[in-house]
């Protein structure tokens, strides 16, 4: 029964490590870590992924100001 569910959880995570036996990120081999640690480091990737995709929109909104000069919009409209 618990190969049934660590196959299951193998195919959930990364389908194709099941059948291959080869997984491209070591920190989702369910097969070696169990479905629990596979899918929290998958959580973690995640918000490793959102606290870098912040900090990097903070820094694009705070460049120029650091450069000390703010860009100007463009009109779409016809100045004439």
């Amino acid at each position: 029964m618990a190969a049934v569910r660590a196959a299951r959880a193998d195919l959930v995570v990364d389908g194709r490590g099941a059948f291959t036996d080869w997984y491209p990120y070591p920190f989702l081999d369910v097969t070696e870590l169990g479905p629990g640690a596979a899918i929290h480091n998958a959580g973690l990737v995640v918000v490793l992924a959102l606290a870098f995709a912040t900090l990097f929109k903070l820094a694009d909104a705070r460049m120029p100001a650091l450069l000390g000069n703010a860009p100007t919009r463009m009109s779409t409209r016809d100045p004439a």
